[in-house]
């Protein structure tokens, strides 16, 4: 099973989204990311032995808001073009 996810700042929705799978039996998980950091990576490998991630690059860290520094900026806003507040 592969989890698509654009950033990975923290790592929360991929790892709910891994437990999920988890519950209902899957086995081969693959994450697939565009920009991530340490933490998100280092949370990532605390949800399964087997778990596999595939990253386009790996960015410092996160600023105060949560978001990845440098990053790519709010990828739902990016995506769906809504102003940032």
């Amino acid at each position: 099973v592969f989890v698509l996810e654009p950033m990975l700042a923290t790592g929360g929705s991929a790892a709910d989204a891994i437990r999920a799978l988890d519950l209902s039996g899957v086995v081969g998980v693959t994450v697939l990311a565009v920009v991530g950091t340490p933490a998100a990576l280092d949370r990532l490998g605390e949800a399964r032995d087997d778990l596999r991630v595939v990253i386009g690059a790996v960015d410092p860290g996160l600023d105060d808001d949560g978001y990845i520094v440098p990053g790519l900026g709010d990828f739902g806003d990016r995506l769906f073009g809504t102003p940032h507040a």
